[in-house]
C-alpha cells in the first residue's frame, strides 16, 4: 500500500513537473512566434520610416513637437452628417483590422509600370475646347435663358455623337459661372468630374461652399455622359466660387484619340479623366490640379491644404528628396493609417495622428486616388503609356506608375465618400461613412506639415 502510494505520488509530480515543462517551450515558441510577426509587420513600416527620414523638411525642425497636443484654440472640430450611424468602440476595432487586411492585400498584389522617356505632350488631336477657346467667358445662367429652347433640346439629346457636336458648340463658348469672383494669381485650380449623380453632388456642392478660401480659386466641371440638366441646375445655385464648365464629348474624343476599335468600362473613365487632366495643364498651363469627384466631400481646408504642400513640396523645397513623391492624398489611406489609426479617427480620441492632427502625414507607399492633387509631369507619365492600357482604370494605372515613390498622406481626412457607386456597384460600409467630425484650423495660421513616420511605433 506505501509502495503503491508513492508511486502515485512519483507520478503526480512528474506529471506536473512534465507540464511545467511545455508550457515554458509552448511560451517560448510563442514568444518566437511574436517576435517573428512583429518582424515581419515592422519591416514595411521600417521602410517608410527610412524614406520618412529621408525626405524630412529642409529646415531645422524637431518631431518632439509633434507630440504636443494640439489645443482646441489651434484646430475646431466641424461636425459632418454620418452616412451611417452608430460606430461602437468594437465596431470601430473591427472595422480597423478588416481594412488593414484589405489594404496591405492591395498593396502586395499591387503592380508597377515604366512611362515611356520620351512622348508627345500635345497629342490630342482636335481638342474642345481649343487653346484659342479656352479664352472666351460666356455667361451660363444668361445664355441659357436667352436660349431656353435650344438648351431644353441638347438636355433632352441622348448620348452620342450628335449630342457630342452640341458639346464641341457650349466648349467653344466657354461657359462660366459667377465671373465677377476673381481668383488670386497663384491660385490651384480644383477640378470636379460629374455624371448624372444628382444626390451626392449637392451635399458635394454644399460641402465646396464651406471651403476655405474657395473663392479665391476656380472651380472647373467636366460633365459626361447625357440628361444633365438636374446636375447644370445644381451648378447654377452655386454662388461661391468661380466656375468653368466643359462637357465631355466621349464620342468625338474616342475618335479623334483612335480608339474606337476599343469598348470597356474603364475606357469610358479613362479618356474623361485624361480629358480633364490634359485640359488644365496643356492648355491652361496649370502646374497642379486637384481632383474631386461628385461623391466626394471635401473638408473646409481642402483648397488651402492642398495648396499649402504644394508650394511647399514643388516650390520652396522644404522637403528632401521631392522627387520621391509622387503625389499628395486627400483622402487618409494606405497600410500605415489603416492599420493603426483609423479608431483615432471614428473615435476622435488619440495623440497621434487624429482628427486634430491636421499638420500631420504619413509617407505611405500607395496610392488612394480620391481627391488627390497631381503635379503635372506625373500626368505626362501617365500620358504616356494609358492608351496602351485601356482596361486598366486611370487610379489603378496610376497606383502602378508610382513604383518605389510614395503619396503624403494627411492624418486628418480631407475627403470623405459620400455614396462610392462605382463601375463595380456600391462599396457600402467603409470607414469614412461612419466620420462624423472634420478638423479645421482656427486661424489663418496653420502649422507646418510635417511626416511622422519616424515617431510611429
Amino acid at each position: 500500500m506505501k509502495g503503491q502510494l508513492k508511486t502515485l505520488i512519483a507520478l503526480i509530480v512528474f506529471t506536473g513537473l512534465g507540464w511545467t515543462i511545455i508550457q515554458m517551450i509552448t511560451s517560448y515558441y510563442r514568444k518566437q512566434g511574436a517576435t517573428e510577426y512583429l518582424k515581419s509587420e515592422s519591416i514595411s513600416t521600417m521602410r517608410e520610416n527610412e524614406v520618412a527620414k529621408s525626405t524630412t523638411t529642409s529646415t531645422t525642425t524637431t518631431t518632439t513637437n509633434l507630440l504636443k497636443s494640439i489645443t482646441t484654440s489651434d484646430v475646431e472640430l466641424v461636425e459632418i452628417f454620418s452616412v451611417e450611424k452608430g460606430i461602437s468602440r468594437n465596431k470601430a476595432f473591427q472595422m480597423q483590422g478588416n481594412q488593414c487586411t484589405a489594404t496591405r492585400n492591395a498593396a502586395k498584389a499591387a503592380s508597377s509600370l515604366e512611362a515611356l522617356s520620351t512622348f508627345q505632350k500635345e497629342s490630342w488631336p482636335n481638342f474642345s475646347p481649343s487653346e484659342k477657346e479656352i479664352q472666351n467667358e460666356t455667361d451660363f445662367r444668361e445664355w441659357i435663358s436667352k436660349n431656353i429652347d435650344l438648351w431644353k433640346g441638347i438636355v433632352n439629346m441622348n448620348h452620342g455623337e450628335e449630342l457630342d457636336m452640341k458639346k464641341l458648340e457650349l466648349n467653344s463658348l466657354g461657359m462660366t459661372l459667377n465671373a465677377n469672383l476673381k481668383p488670386d494669381q497663384d491660385h490651384i485650380p480644383i477640378w470636379l468630374r460629374v455624371y448624372r449623380r444628382v444626390d451626392p453632388l449637392k451635399q458635394v456642392l454644399d460641402a465646396v461652399c464651406q471651403v476655405d478660401d474657395i473663392n479665391k480659386t476656380i472651380l472647373f466641371v467636366t460633365v459626361d455622359g447625357d440628361k444633365f440638366e438636374n446636375i447644370i441646375d445644381l451648378l447654377l445655385g452655386v454662388q461661391c466660387v468661380k466656375i468653368k464648365i466643359y462637357f465631355h464629348p466621349y464620342f468625338y474624343n474616342r475618335k479623334s484619340l483612335q480608339l474606337t476599335h476599343i469598348s470597356s468600362k474603364a475606357l469610358v473613365l479613362n479618356i474623361h479623366y485624361s480629358y480633364g487632366m490634359f485640359m488644365l495643364i496643356s492648355l491652361f498651363k496649370y502646374p497642379y490640379v486637384i481632383t474631386l469627384e461628385d461623391d466626394l466631400q471635401p473638408s473646409p481646408d481642402f483648397y488651402l491644404f492642398h495648396k499649402i504642400l504644394y508650394r511647399d513640396v514643388y516650390v520652396n523645397n522644404i522637403f528632401r528628396n521631392k522627387e520621391k513623391i509622387f503625389s499628395i492624398g486627400a483622402y487618409t489611406h494606405g497600410p500605415i493609417v489603416d492599420c493603426k489609426f483609423i479608431t483615432n479617427r471614428l473615435l476622435n480620441e488619440g495623440s497621434l495622428c487624429s482628427l486634430r492632427h491636421l499638420n500631420q502625414l504619413v509617407t505611405e507607399f500607395y496610392f488612394p486616388g480620391w481627391g488627390s492633387g497631381i503635379e503635372n509631369s506625373i500626368f505626362w507619365e501617365y500620358w504616356s503609356v494609358w492608351k496602351n492600357h485601356p482596361h486598366v482604370i486611370y487610379d489603378g494605372l496610376l497606383a502602378m506608375l508610382r513604383r518605389d515613390r510614395f503619396t503624403l498622406i494627411p492624418c486628418s481626412p480631407r475627403i470623405r465618400l459620400l455614396s462610392n457607386m462605382g463601375t463595380n456597384g456600391p462599396a457600402n460600409h467603409r470607414w469614412d461613412f461612419y466620420l462624423s467630425y472634420f478638423g479645421r484650423w482656427t486661424s489663418n495660421e496653420h502649422q507646418p506639415y510635417e511626416i511622422i513616420n519616424s515617431i510611429i511605433s
